[in-house]
């Protein structure tokens, strides 16, 4: 069970394809023939629009509309750029600005490509502005903040403090500040004897954090937020 976006040669004619694979058989199926040289940048955007698909070239599209109402899978699987499968057929090119987004369809008509950077909005998932190194292997993911909620539980399981909104931004390390509002019946809680929790997909979990309690009742929380590109 397998999905992407591939430049495919078939013995010099090029198709952009987008793909969805389950056992063993594309469910989902977009091929659209291009034409493209060597030493050239192009834009590439895969768009879906309800069950319409489209596939557009510096902003042209390619071919025409595909209809496909089939989903597309949440695979637990490890996510691959620039290789297919983590195997063999690797882009013997350059990318610059790869984005996922979800929730929106960002072209649906020709359009001018942007000659900028593109910024993180709430429907982006994954943004790789590729600034490092030449050869580099470290890519940091941009896309946008998470608010989640916090709350701290003693040990016999009362809830000490809930926050409705402390913001992370994906993938760094931070250190945030929750406010403690009135402890009045807790000023003997020793940083040992709570936990923290966040609430992750509407429910709440146990975080991996490090967190410290201040003398006026705050709580630190340093912690790292990833989306899970659901």
């Amino acid at each position: 069970n397998y999905y992407g976006v591939i430049l495919y040669n078939n013995a010099g004619t090029y198709s952009w394809l987008f793909y969805h694979i389950v056992s063993d058989s594309a469910n989902i199926n977009i091929v659209k023939t291009t034409t493209v040289s060597v030493n050239t940048w192009y834009h590439v955007a895969v768009v879906r629009s309800g069950n319409s698909w489209m596939i557009f070239q510096d902003g042209l599209q390619l071919g025409t509309t595909d209809t496909d109402a089939d989903s597309v899978n949440d695979f637990a699987a490890s996510a691959y750029v620039g290789i297919y499968g983590g195997g063999g057929s690797c882009l013997a090119g350059w990318l610059d600005e790869f984005r996922i987004s979800k929730g929106v369809a960002r072209w649906t008509s020709n359009f001018t490509p942007p000659s900028a950077a593109y910024s993180s909005d709430s429907y982006t998932v994954l943004l790789l502005h590729m600034n490092g190194a030449h050869m580099g292997t470290t890519f940091t993911d941009s896309s946008p903040v998470y608010n989640l909620n916090v709350k701290v539980v003693a040990s016999d399981g009362s809830t000490i403090l809930t926050s409705a909104s402390v913001t992370m931004n994906n993938g760094t390390d931070q250190i945030k500040t929750v406010s403690s509002g009135g402890w009045a019946n807790y000023t003997g809680i020793s940083v040992a004897s709570v936990t923290v929790k966040v609430k992750w997909e509407n429910s709440w979990v146990n975080g991996s954090f490090t967190e410290t309690m201040g003398a006026d009742r705050t709580v630190t929380v340093v912690t790292k937020v990833y989306s899970n590109y659901a």
